[in-house]
């Protein structure tokens, strides 16, 4: 992230009527093991430090948070600074899983960590199916479409048996990052939305956030350039 545009963001949230959560995903841009990484952590620490006790902070793991291949001392980072790199919570009446999307990218260094977010995952899918789910992750299950193994998703014979699982429990929504541009696309009746970086992107739509709305039997999300931010949220 981009120092100026996070106080940026932070600022409108600040002085806005916004409630419940914000969610960030890979906290800083330099690699977890770069010494600038800590760097940025502490900016970042320093900045969302100043947000209203009303308005709660979500963070959720990403690659350069934990690295492309994580392993249990990056792992272990995360968790010091940050909490918990997977766990859920209520709102509205809404129950919202956020997950470590780097196990699924590539877990052969922390497989047992893997396989434990994965049983986590699944008790939480089968004891709350057909309840309202709505999941956050950093990587998405795929862009253009679910046959494509790019760097910025994830591998095919993996993607097919999480989306089937997600759909099955009647999960609405996943939001994802990682792509630094915006995108939506649907498994069933599953939507992938995949938002643009607050920092530098990668399309021509400028550096900004989605602002997400939820309804008692609607969700809608709209993505906002930083310098055109609600002032409210209703």
């Amino acid at each position: 992230m981009i120092i100026n545009e996070v106080k940026m963001t932070e600022n409108k949230v600040q002085t806005s009527k916004w409630k419940k959560h914000e969610i960030e995903e890979n906290i800083g841009h330099e690699k977890y093991d770069n010494d600038i990484y800590q760097l940025q952590v502490n900016d970042f620490m320093k900045i969302f430090s100043n947000l209203h006790p009303s308005i709660s902070l979500v963070c959720v793991c990403g690659n350069h948070d934990v690295g492309n291949i994580p392993d249990e001392k990056s792992i272990d980072q995360y968790r010091h600074n940050f909490g918990h790199d997977y766990f859920s919570f209520w709102c509205g009446g809404v129950l919202f899983l956020v997950l470590n999307s780097q196990y699924y990218t590539s877990c052969s260094n922390v497989k047992e960590l893997s396989e434990k977010q994965d049983k986590w995952l699944t008790e939480k899918l089968n004891t709350h199916k057909g309840q309202r789910i709505i999941i956050f992750q950093h990587v998405p299950w795929f862009i253009d479409n679910i046959e494509d193994n790019k760097y910025f998703n994830i591998d095919t014979n993996l993607k097919q048996e999480m989306l089937e699982k997600m759909n099955s429990a009647g999960v609405s929504h996943v939001f994802c990052g990682h792509c630094h541009r915006n995108c939506n696309r649907y498994y069933k009746n599953l939507e992938i939305v995949t938002t643009n970086a607050i920092g530098a992107t990668a399309s021509e739509d400028p550096s900004g956030l989605r602002v997400v709305k939820v309804y008692e039997n609607n969700v809608i999300h709209t993505y906002y350039p930083l310098d055109q931010l609600p002032e409210t949220v209703g």
